[in-house]
């Protein structure tokens, strides 16, 4: 049985955008070890369109780091896992590996990220 759940009716702008949810990723124990990473990684400003400085508030209020691969090789293994049972399943793209993963912590009432998508010329049709 699978622990995907697929939400077909997410809409932006008109389009409807597939958003497949993966319910049974990590177990607790590896949820705690994520969290002892996560105490080592030094935060800063999230930036946007690979602008090294921090766009205003209205746009982006976070704080990010990454989990590169040399650091933590079980949680990139791990998420390779996840996301190619998520691609097959729900959306069957030509994957072929993963840079370092986003941390990114939202303080308060006021952290966000306004829409986006990190895929320039991607058209889900």
């Amino acid at each position: 049985m699978s622990a995907m759940k697929n939400y077909s009716k997410l809409r932006h702008n008109n389009k409807a955008h597939q958003v497949c949810v993966h319910s049974k990723g990590f177990t607790e124990n590896l949820l705690e070890k994520i969290d002892v990473g996560v105490r080592k990684l030094t935060l800063k400003k999230g930036t946007t369109g690979g602008d090294n400085n921090p766009p205003p508030k209205e746009i982006r209020d976070s704080d990010v780091s990454f989990f590169e691969h040399r650091d933590s090789p079980w949680f990139h293994e791990r998420m390779q896992s996840i996301v190619h049972n998520v691609n097959e399943e729900c959306y069957h793209f030509d994957l072929d590996g993963s840079g370092a993963y986003q941390y990114t912590e939202y303080k308060g009432d006021g952290g966000h990220y306004s829409y986006h998508s990190d895929t320039c010329d991607f058209d889900p049709g």
